[in-house]
C-alpha cells in the first residue's frame, strides 16, 4: 500500500488543505472551486479556471478533462501563492494518488505537502511570495505535530524565496524553480509515475499562441467581406464596440505608462482604417486622430504636473543657541532655522544620502517625505550598534510651524517623521533608515532583527549593502536612507 498523501496552501492566515478534486467532461461546464462541504463558491475560482484550461495552463498535461471542482478546507480570498499547492494536488490527482487522501485526516506516517508560490503561466516559472515569515510560524504549531507523529512533512516554496532570512523553524523548506523541479521532485518521491508536465505543457501553450498569431495574420489578409464581418464585430451598434475599447484604453488617472498604451492603441486603429470600406473607415480614421491629439495632451499634462510637484526627501534639524537647546523657539526664530536647516534631495532614489550633520550641534532631528505621492507607512532605523528602531511620525501640527513658510505641501502625499538622536556622540555615528511602502508584519519584523543579530555574530557590519541584501528576499517595497553624525 502506498503512502497516503495531503496536500496543505500555506497562508498567512493559516493552513488550508485542499479537501477534494474531481473533474467534469460536460464542455458546457466551468472549472470552480467551493469552500468545505458547503455550496459557496471561492473568490479564487476566476483564476483557477485559468490554471486548469488546457490552451494556456503551465502544465496542461495534467488537466485532460474539460473541467473540475476543487474543494478548499477554508476560504482564500486574495493572491496568487496557492497555485503552488493546487498544481501539486493536481499532477497526484492525475496518477490516481489525491482521491481518498484529500478527504480524510492526517494520520501518523503520513506524508504533508505544505506550499506556497504563484505560477508564471508563460514559463512555469515559481514566482516570489510575500510574507513567507508569518506563512512559516503560522504552521509550526501543526507541523511539530505532525513530526511527533512520525509524518513525511515538507514544505515547498519557490527558490527565489529559499535564501530569505527567517524566523527560527525547527523544519526544512524545499525550493523549486519552476513546474519542472516540482514534477521531478514528486517523481523521485515515488509520488507519480513519470513526468509528463512540463515540456509538454510549454509546447502547448508555445503552439496555442502561434496559431492565435496566425490567425491574426490570416484576417489582415483575408477577403474584403472578411474584413467587413471583422468590422462589425469590433464596432456593432454604430461603433458602440469601439467607443467601448477607446474608453477601456483612457484612463485620465494613468500618466507615461498609460500614455504609451494609448499611442499604440491609435496607431493601430489608424492602420486598420485603411483597410475598411466606406464611412465605417472614416470614422476609425477620425477615433483615431482624437485618439492621438488627446494622447499629446496626456503627456503634456503629465509633465506639467512633474514639473509643479518635485518628490523629496529632507532633514530638518533643531541646532542649539549659545549652547543650548531652546524648547520652545517662537514663530519668527521657528522660519528662520526652517530656511538654515534644509538638507533636501529632490526626486528621491531608493537610495537617499545625506551630507553629515555635527551631532554635537543637533537637539532635533527629523526626515520629511515631501510630495512622494504615496508616503511611506513605516520607518525602522538601524543603528551602528546593530539596534533596530521603530519611528514615529510626527503629527499634522509639525506641518504648520515648519512647513507653512518655507514649503508648499501637499500633506496627503507627504509625512514627518522623528528621528531619535544617539545617546552616546564621543564618536560619528552612522544610521540607516528602511522606509517601507507597507508596514513589516510581525514576523518580518523578526527576520530582520534575526539576521542583524547574525550579522552581529559574524561581526559584519550593518551596512547599506548587507541590509539591501535582507531587503531583496522580503518582496517589499523598501527605500534607503543613509545618515552620518559627525563629532
Amino acid at each position: 500500500m502506498t503512502q497516503p498523501v495531503h496536500v496543505f496552501i500555506a497562508t498567512t492566515a493559516g493552513l488550508v488543505k485542499i479537501r477534494g478534486i474531481t473533474h467534469r467532461n460536460a464542455e458546457s461546464l466551468a472549472s470552480f472551486v467551493t469552500v468545505s462541504s458547503g455550496s459557496r463558491v471561492s473568490a479564487i475560482t476566476t483564476q483557477y479556471r485559468h490554471l486548469a484550461d488546457k490552451s494556456i495552463s503551465p502544465l496542461a498535461a495534467y488537466f485532460e478533462h474539460n473541467s473540475y471542482h476543487m474543494v478548499l478546507e477554508s476560504e482564500i480570498d486574495q493572491g496568487e501563492s496557492w497555485q503552488l499547492g493546487t498544481a501539486i494536488a493536481h499532477m497526484l490527482y492525475a496518477h490516481g494518488k489525491y482521491t481518498r487522501e484529500a478527504s480524510s485526516e492526517v494520520n501518523p506516517t503520513d506524508a504533508v505537502i505544505i506550499a506556497t508560490g504563484a505560477i508564471e503561466f508563460s514559463r512555469g516559472d515559481i514566482k516570489l511570495v510575500t510574507h513567507l515569515g508569518q506563512k512559516c510560524l503560522n504552521a509550526q504549531q501543526q507541523i511539530a505535530k505532525w513530526q511527533a507523529q512520525h509524518c513525511d512533512v515538507n514544505f515547498v516554496i519557490p527558490e527565489e524565496n529559499y535564501r530569505q532570512p527567517l524566523p527560527d523553524i525547527p523544519f526544512e523548506l524545499f525550493p523549486v524553480g519552476n513546474i519542472d523541479d516540482v514534477e521531478q521532485w514528486l517523481y523521485k518521491k515515488a509520488w507519480i509515475k513519470d513526468c509528463v508536465a512540463s515540456t509538454t505543457a510549454h509546447s502547448t501553450a508555445a503552439n496555442a499562441t502561434s496559431e492565435h498569431l496566425a490567425t491574426n495574420l490570416a484576417l489582415t489578409n483575408s477577403s474584403a467581406r472578411q474584413k467587413s464581418a471583422g468590422l462589425r464585430r469590433l464596432g456593432t451598434n454604430n461603433g458602440a464596440g469601439l467607443l467601448s475599447r477607446l474608453r477601456s484604453a483612457v484612463d485620465f488617472s494613468a500618466h507615461k505608462e498609460r500614455g504609451s498604451a494609448v499611442s499604440e492603441r491609435a496607431t493601430n486603429l489608424l492602420a486598420l482604417g485603411k483597410h475598411l470600406p466606406g464611412t465605417r473607415s472614416k470614422f476609425v480614421l477620425l477615433s483615431a486622430t482624437v485618439l492621438l491629439v488627446f494622447t499629446v495632451f496626456l503627456f503634456a499634462f503629465n509633465a506639467l504636473e512633474q514639473t509643479r510637484k518635485t518628490p523629496q526627501v529632507s532633514l530638518h534639524y533643531d541646532i542649539k543657541t549659545l549652547g543650548q537647546c531652546r524648547s520652545a523657539p517662537d514663530k519668527s526664530a521657528q522660519s528662520e532655522r526652517t530656511e538654515a536647516s534644509l538638507n533636501m534631495v529632490q526626486t528621491p532614489n531608493p537610495i537617499v544620502r545625506f551630507e553629515p550633520l555635527t551631532l554635537d550641534a543637533l537637539c532635533a532631528l527629523n526626515i520629511a517625505f515631501i510630495d512622494v505621492g504615496t508616503p511611506p507607512s513605516q520607518l525602522w532605523l538601524v543603528a551602528d550598534s546593530y539596534a533596530l528602531l521603530s519611528l514615529n511620525e510626527v503629527d499634522a501640527a509639525y506641518f504648520n510651524t515648519h512647513f507653512a513658510d518655507a514649503i508648499a505641501v501637499d500633506k496627503d502625499a507627504s509625512s514627518v517623521w522623528s528621528i531619535p538622536l544617539p545617546t552616546y556622540r564621543q564618536r560619528s555615528r552612522q544610521y540607516i533608515i528602511l522606509a517601507f511602502e507597507e508596514a513589516l508584519d510581525e514576523s518580518s519584523q523578526q527576520s530582520l532583527q534575526a539576521y542583524l543579530s547574525d550579522l552581529h555574530s559574524q561581526q559584519r557590519p550593518p551596512s547599506l549593502e548587507n541590509l539591501s541584501l535582507w531587503a531583496s528576499k522580503q518582496s517589499m517595497g523598501v527605500r534607503f536612507i543613509t545618515h552620518e553624525l559627525g563629532v
